[in-house]
Parts: C-alpha cells; sequence; structure tokens
C-alpha cells in the first residue's frame, strides 16, 4: 500500500510540470503566429529559428540527459534539485520570448528572438519530469495512476491556458504587441510557483542501481543492450509526428478558416477532449491489455483524421466533434506511452543493474524535439509555397495544402505507429514481476 511519503511525492509530481507542459503548450501554439501575425518577421525566417532552435535543443538533449544523470544524489534529490533550477530559467525566458523591447529594430529584434529561443529550449530541457515520475513507484498499475493524475491536473490547467489568446485580445485591443506581454505574464508567474512547489513536495528515494558515472559512449551501450527501448524509440519517431504535423498548422486553419473568436473555443474543447481521454485511460487499462488499447486508440485516429480531411468543404460543422474525438484519443495514447518509457527505465535498471534514467529520456526528447523541428519546416514551407500572406484570406491552394499537412500526414505516421507497436516486446506480466522486485528492495 501506498505511505504518507508516496503521496506528499505524488503531490509534487502533480504539480513540478505545470510550467513546462503548460508553456510549451503556448510556445508551440502560437509563437509561430506571433512572430508572423505580429511581429511581422517575414516567415522564411520564422520557420528557420524555430527550426534551428529546436535542433540546437534536440542535438543537445542527450549531452543534457548524460549531465543530469551524473548528478550525486543527495538529500535534496538528484532530478529534483535540477528541477528547481530548470523552473526558474523557464519562467524567465518564457516571458521574455513575447517581452521584444521597444525601440529596436526589425532586425536587431529578429537576433533577440533567435537566442531567446535557444535559451528557452535549454532551460525546457532541465526540467527532467519522466524521470521524476518514474521514481516515486515501480508498480505499474501506480503508474497508471500517477500518470493520470498528473495529466488530469494538466489539462484541467490547461482549460485556462486555452483562454491565452482571448486574453491576448482583451489587453491587445489598442496592441496586439502588449496583449502577448501581459497575457504571458498573468499565465507564467502562477505555473512557476505551483511548479517551484511541486518541486519542494517531491521525496526522490536513492536508486539501488550502480553509482558508475556515465559517458558519451553509454548512450549507445543502452541503444545496444536494451532491445525493447529500441523497438520504443521508432515507435516514439513515428508518434512524435502525429501531434506536431497537427498543431503546428491548426492554429493558421482556425484563424483563417473559422475566425479568431473560434480559437478559444476549439482549444479548451481539445483539453476537455484530452482530459476524457487520459481519465478513460485509467479505466480502460483496467480491463483492455496494453497493447490492445494502443492499437484501437491508433486505429481510430486513422479513420478520423481522414474524415477530418474530408469534412473540411461543406461539413464544417463536424470540425468540433472531430478535433475533440482527436484529443480523446490523443490523451489515451499519452498515458499509456508514458508508463511503456517508465517500464523501459525499469527494465533497463532490472536487467544491467545501471539506471540511465534521464539518458532514456533525453533519447526519446531527443526524437520528439526534432519532430517538431520537422513539422515546423514542412508545415511552414507548404505555406510559403502556397502563397500564404499574414492577416489576408487563404486561397483554396493555401487551405488544401495544409489539409495535406494537418490532416493526411498525421493518419500516414498513425498508420505506421501502429504497426511498429505489434513489435514491443514487454508483456503486462514481466512488468508486474519487475515492479513487484523494486517495490520488495524498497521496503527492505
Amino acid at each position: 500500500m501506498p505511505n504518507k511519503l508516496f503521496y506528499r511525492s505524488f503531490a509534487g509530481v502533480l504539480l513540478v510540470g505545470l510550467l513546462q507542459t503548460q508553456v510549451g503548450g503556448i510556445i508551440g501554439q502560437y509563437l509561430s503566429l506571433f512572430y508572423t501575425d505580429v511581429m511581422h518577421f517575414d516567415l522564411t525566417f520564422v520557420k528557420w529559428v524555430l527550426v534551428i532552435a529546436i535542433m540546437w535543443d534536440a542535438l543537445n538533449e542527450p549531452i543534457e540527459g548524460l549531465i543530469i544523470d551524473n548528478i550525486k544524489h543527495t538529500r535534496w534529490g538528484k532530478y529534483r534539485k535540477i528541477s528547481f533550477f530548470g523552473n526558474i530559467f523557464l519562467a524567465i525566458f518564457t516571458i521574455a520570448l513575447f517581452w521584444m523591447p521597444f525601440g529596436w529594430s526589425l532586425q536587431q529584434k529578429m537576433v533577440y528572438a533567435f537566442v531567446l529561443n535557444i535559451l528557452w529550449r535549454v532551460a525546457y530541457s532541465f526540467v527532467p519530469l519522466m524521470p521524476l515520475t518514474a521514481g516515486i513507484t515501480a508498480n505499474p498499475r501506480l503508474r497508471i495512476w500517477v500518470a493520470n493524475g498528473q495529466r488530469l491536473l494538466i489539462l484541467g490547467v490547461g482549460l485556462l491556458v486555452a483562454q491565452f489568446y482571448p486574453v491576448v485580445s482583451y489587453f491587445g485591443e489598442a496592441s496586439m504587441e502588449v496583449g502577448f506581454r501581459y497575457a504571458i505574464v498573468i499565465y507564467v508567474l502562477p505555473l512557476f510557483l505551483f511548479s517551484f512547489l511541486g518541486s519542494w513536495l517531491i521525496r526522490e528515494p536513492q536508486s539501488s542501481a550502480s553509482l558508475e558515472k556515465f559517458r558519451y559512449r553509454d548512450f549507445f551501450g543502452v541503444l545496444k543492450k536494451n532491445r525493447p527501448f529500441r523497438i520504443f524509440l521508432i515507435f516514439a519517431l513515428l508518434n512524435s509526428l502525429i501531434m506536431p504535423f497537427m498543431n503546428v498548422g491548426f492554429i493558421y486553419y482556425v484563424k483563417y478558416q473559422l475566425g479568431e473568436e473560434a480559437i478559444g473555443g476549439l482549444f479548451r474543447l481539445a483539453m476537455i477532449g484530452f482530459a476524457t481521454g487520459v481519465a478513460l485511460s485509467g479505466i480502460l487499462a483496467r480491463y483492455v491489455e496494453r497493447k490492445i488499447l494502443l492499437s484501437l486508440t491508433y486505429a481510430l485516429l486513422i479513420t478520423i483524421f481522414i474524415l477530418f480531411f474530408f469534412s473540411m468543404q461543406g461539413m464544417q460543422t463536424l470540425i468540433y466533434p472531430l478535433y475533440g474525438a482527436i484529443n480523446l484519443l490523443l490523451g489515451i495514447a499519452l498515458v499509456v506511452n508514458s508508463t511503456l518509457q517508465m517500464e523501459i527505465i525499469d527494465y533497463h535498471e532490472f536487467s544491467f543493474h545501471e539506471r540511465p534514467a534521464a539518458i532514456i529520456s533525453s533519447i526519446t526528447q531527443f526524437i520528439e524535439k526534432a519532430q517538431w523541428a520537422v513539422a515546423s519546416w514542412v508545415t511552414l514551407s507548404v505555406l510559403k509555397w502556397s502563397g500564404f500572406e499574414p492577416n489576408v484570406a487563404m486561397t483554396q491552394e493555401t487551405l488544401w495544402s495544409l489539409a495535406l499537412v494537418i490532416f493526411m500526414l498525421p493518419a500516414i505516421f498513425s498508420l505506421f505507429t501502429l504497426i511498429t507497436l505489434q513489435f514491443y516486446p514487454i508483456t503486462y506480466r514481466e512488468m508486474e514481476e519487475i515492479g513487484h522486485h523494486f517495490e520488495q528492495k524498497r521496503r527492505d
């Protein structure tokens, strides 16, 4: 049975990632729109500054994971003390991204935007949410519960974040640039305080794995030894393309086809759908084996993405229920996928007596961040190629080109994700045995 220490750490894990997850959503949804429609940066520049910043972050992710894994465990923990500093810098750089200095030339603002994007992404990586979550319990059933609680709180707060653009519009009646300044401060400060409290609440247990330092060559050693991790990386490579390709371009589709007033409503619907999916995942996981559950989820995603593509002309009323359904399914997939990553960390420690939690997490994040770079580059290139002009109505050519990117490509990626999933080798029974082994060692 969980003890008081578990519940305290559980509360901490719920809170510690609030800033990281919520500002990640804000940046992913609104930063390119802020640059193109408010700051009037050239679309080609925006494309390259986002791609370079994301790729810089992705390439540095494994190095940052190596640094974090080699930090000594003290009474302040290991990953916990990193999260304190990571959240401080993440809050500062998030606000700075939207606070363009008044009086600077366009070229100076572009340099400022480029530097801040690099710094923001480095700070984002130094909040090791997955290692912190994996460390509080090895019980697979409790992990589903932890992941559910974590995501439900994040999505509950996300309903407020879905109001970000209406808040921008409220304060930006005279100037949208000023609106973005006020809105980002209003959102970041309380999120930072709750995340800082989460770091304080977590009590991180000492790992029973070898204390030998990890080296650069250990990245390849982890991949070579851990076959389930290799398969999971292929799965993650395909799965992590689904959401970026849908989200990067969707904000443009909504603004120019449905109107700015639809942005807040659709993103609230997305959060409600996502939260429902997260809640359902815990219930469904009790009765359906996780590989079967994920297979059904991706099969439904393929179907709905295709329906979404054909509903764009003449059936726009279907866009709302279809968008809600997609996010519900993505919510189910997110929770189950996160437990698979935690399984791999425990499987590695059980099999090889070392716990490279941040290395495993950072390699996965490297792939995910690289996919955001690919999605940003492809989407903004397609907009440029199809004749997109900021604050001008979309042509049919632009609309259909965008639809192929945000609906048909995710359908294709969902199909290949479904195929790859069938090769994942760790069974639920094996993870129950591994979890029991670690829980017994902690009690002893």
